[in-house]
């Protein structure tokens, strides 16, 4: 059986729906279905490219999160690897190692240091489930990963 609301898999018979938390009864054997939520379509807080936030579900790409599961979202933060700035300073550096005298060596090498050690930061949107915590969508755009977690947060404060 499918929920009416949510279009999720639920039991045949069942009295509520597990995903979105709408009531379903069953009266003189035709199904009457009742909403706890204020209208029967899903409100959407955020749509834009590959992402979706509604008020029973969150889309990232091919993932799909029901929000009954989620407990609390956040923004996290994640070690990337090596920027491309990095890379550049750090092949300046090899140059002067290799081809200008023996005093800009020492130069070279804290630039090669410096610029393999550069690292970029990126900001992940943090889902905390019963089952742990997991990094649903990484970007170096903090503005952006903070915009899918408020509206992650807007729509489990609608859903009540």
């Amino acid at each position: 059986m499918e929920c009416p609301f949510c279009k999720e898999d639920i039991k045949d018979g069942a009295i509520k729906c597990k995903h979105c938390g709408s009531m379903l009864e069953e009266i003189n054997s035709q199904p009457v279905v009742k909403n706890t939520q204020n209208s029967n379509e899903e409100k959407i807080f955020y749509d834009e490219g590959y992402i979706k936030v509604t008020n029973t579900r969150f889309i990232s790409g091919e993932q799909t999160f029901s929000l009954n599961n989620i407990s609390s979202v956040t923004v996290g933060k994640s070690e990337g690897g090596i920027s491309a700035m990095g890379w550049i300073i750090a092949l300046v550096g090899l140059i002067l190692v290799f081809v200008l005298p023996d005093w800009w060596k020492l130069a070279g090498v804290f630039l090669i240091m410096g610029g393999l050690g550069s690292k970029e930061d990126l900001h992940t949107v943090r889902i905390t489930t019963n089952g742990g915590d997991q990094d649903a969508l990484i970007s170096k755009d903090k503005p952006y990963i903070s915009k899918i977690v408020n509206s992650l947060n807007d729509a489990i404060v609608h859903r009540g």
